[in-house]
């Protein structure tokens, strides 16, 4: 007993930090350059931005909401990806505790689903990314719920609880797909393997008006999509991403782990794990063929994590469409995670040496969640946009001086920084002109330069703030120099 409120309260704990980790974050944050554009959009429906890969439908909707009632500020924009973080908590759990007897697999799969310091990135964003996740997870939690049978004549029951659960998970795939384009593959899987699962494990047919209205339904939100989807593809949008499966592997390990490639070693780590994940995925498969339905789990998360890939296949042989890369790889992380979680649960039911394999594999992925988490967690930067996490801090230090001292100020910054010191330049209320990357030497010089990755000394200016993390640095004008000083006897 004691034992059990022991784990309880850890679970708890464990839990609890995270909620107040990821919330600080949306909180402290600098607002990043994407979020600054979807911002952009908030502000202005008609803006040109709007009819961009940029505008992911949902999220652009909620931060309108929230900046009408609250304002601008990042928290309030970032909010319903905050709220998704508690959906998408809720369910991990609801899943992992379908197993909550084996402690060590309850651990791992907490380890998979929750201590990835990448994933968390997005739900201290104002992105459409966490809320897309978090509203898969809802729709992979409903399709995969267990079957159960009824012990009238050996007949499959349940079928209103079947009904209601796929329901559920279509519900769910349709909204992620207006969260995040890119989970179109999975509202289509939903469909199929939806579909299959009524036909396989159901014994009463529904109305025919009800099967016309389920298909009238998806066939707008699909219309809806693939509409945005082509338009946006006519339009160039849909660039982002990488040429092959395999280098989309390589880089959701990459960004998961914050990696840099700045060393051999890393590439070799990449490679290593790679190797690691699809030795177990093939023992996954394999059980599946010899065993056939004995865990559901694992069937149905090998049926939508197969049918999703073979999605991207299809779409570059037929559309030449790119393999995700970075965030777009996100929901393909998640589901190969609980791949791997319930291939972990159907080894652990044969003898003892698959037991002894088990709990040694997931020991050995806690201690690499653990030890990533430990040393990639911070409270400053996010992975992909971490080159303008300082501007932020960068605008107050200016909304600071020109508070003691009222002036017109200007700056001259690299292009990836504008849209943020736009935003800060309007949430501070600075009198600063446009952002310029004109060269600043000239017969009316520029205040301010914030230089990207770049500490040089740079003639008649001086360095007032610099930060390691990226090697950014903000320089002021030695005419204005003083006003920097006086400034700092205010608030030092």
């Amino acid at each position: 007993m004691k034992s059990s409120y022991l784990q309880q309260y850890l679970l708890f704990s464990s839990i609890t930090l995270l909620l107040v980790y990821v919330t600080y974050r949306a909180y402290n944050l600098s607002l990043t350059y994407d979020e600054c554009l979807s911002y952009e959009i908030v502000l202005d429906a008609n803006h040109k931005l709007a009819s961009t890969a940029n505008n992911h439908l949902l999220n652009t909707f909620l931060m309108r909401i929230c900046h009408n009632i609250w304002g601008n500020n990042e928290f309030v924009l970032r909010l319903p990806n905050v709220i998704a973080f508690f959906i998408y908590v809720f369910f991990s759990i609801k899943i992992l505790l379908e197993h909550k007897t084996k402690v060590f697999l309850f651990i791992v799969g907490f380890s998979l689903l929750l201590l990835n310091p990448f994933l968390l990135d997005f739900f201290s964003l104002a992105r459409g990314y966490g809320l897309s996740i978090a509203l898969f997870i809802g729709g992979y939690y409903y399709i995969t719920k267990a079957v159960e049978l009824s012990s009238e004549e050996g007949k499959l029951g349940y079928d209103d609880t079947i009904n209601q659960n796929i329901l559920l998970s279509l519900l769910f795939a349709s909204l992620s797909t207006f969260a995040n384009l890119t989970m179109i593959n999975f509202l289509i899987t939903i469909i199929i393997v939806g579909g299959w699962k009524h036909l396989r494990y159901t014994s009463n047919r529904l109305a025919l008006w009800k099967y016309c209205l389920v298909g009238i339904v998806l066939s707008i939100v699909l219309y809806i999509n693939l509409n945005q989807l082509f338009f946006l593809k006519e339009n160039n949008e849909l660039y982002h991403g990488t040429g092959s499966l395999t280098q989309a592997f390589q880089s959701a390990i990459h960004y998961s782990l914050y990696l840099s490639y700045d060393h051999s070693y890393e590439v070799s780590t990449i490679n290593f794990i790679m190797l690691g994940i699809l030795f177990l995925w093939v023992i996954g498969l394999s059980i599946l063929i010899i065993t056939k339905e004995k865990f559901e789990g694992l069937l149905f998360t090998m049926l939508i994590f197969g049918s999703m890939l073979l999605g991207l296949v299809f779409e570059h042989l037929l559309f030449k469409a790119k393999y995700p890369s970075d965030r777009t790889t996100l929901v393909y992380l998640v589901t190969g995670v609980l791949l791997l979680y319930h291939t972990l649960i159907a080894i652990n039911t044969y003898n003892i040496f698959a037991r002894s394999f088990t709990k040694l594999s997931s020991i050995l992925v806690t201690a690499l969640c653990l030890y990533n988490f430990s040393v990639s967690a911070n409270l400053h930067y996010c992975s992909i946009w971490q080159f303008d996490y300082p501007t932020k801090q960068v605008m107050r230090l200016i909304h600071q001086i020109s508070s003691y001292d009222k002036g017109y100020y200007t700056i001259s910054n690299t292009n990836f920084l504008t849209p943020g010191i736009l935003y800060y330049k309007n949430y501070y209320n600075i009198n600063m002109g446009y952002p310029t990357n004109d060269i600043p030497d000239n017969p009316n010089p520029t205040v301010f330069i914030y230089s990207w990755s770049n500490d040089t000394p740079k003639r008649n200016y001086t360095a007032i703030a610099h930060f390691e993390t990226n090697k950014h640095t903000l320089f002021i004008h030695n005419d204005y120099l003083d006003r920097y000083t006086n400034h700092r006897k205010v608030y030092d």
